[in-house]
């Protein structure tokens, strides 16, 4: 799920960054709360509790995020890297994920799969062993922005 934080829910410190939230989600990670999380401009991931206050601060993409969504339990962030990240119960990267040529756009789930999208213009569907299992591309390599998958 996709949603706008309030900016009034955001510490003092990430008010003053200007611009600094560039995707954002809210999830239940693996048994937590709900949780929510936003990407930034400079690579790293806010984790926010309910009671409004910064927890985490995932560090590990080294650009400015483009993506985020929580799979099977996971938090899987997607990057201007070329690369996206999955995160374990404590936050840690448990593997990163190759294959885009450019930019991971967006990310999205279809049944147990983790399905990312790029400027690359290929749509990759993700097993939970970090394995690409197909590829749909563009025979224009045309940018895939924004993907939302149903049966």
């Amino acid at each position: 799920m996709h949603a706008q934080i309030p900016w009034s829910m955001l510490d003092d410190e990430t008010r003053e960054r200007e611009a600094w939230t560039s995707c954002f989600t809210v999830g239940n990670v693996r048994g937590c709360v709900p949780l929510w999380a936003a990407g930034a401009q400079d690579g790293e991931i806010r984790i926010w509790a309910p009671h409004r206050e910064c927890i985490k601060v995932l560090r590990g993409h080294n650009k400015c995020m483009y993506s985020l969504t929580v799979w099977q339990g996971m938090l899987c962030s997607g990057s201007i890297d070329r690369t996206i990240r999955v995160w374990g119960d404590n936050f840690e990267c448990l593997r990163v994920l190759e294959g885009h040529s450019n930019t991971v756009l967006h990310l999205s789930v279809w049944h147990e799969l983790l399905v990312s999208s790029g400027k690359d213009g290929s749509i990759r569907f993700w097993d939970n062993f970090g394995e690409c299992k197909r590829v749909i591309q563009d025979g224009e390599k045309t940018e895939v922005w924004c993907l939302v998958v149903w049966d």
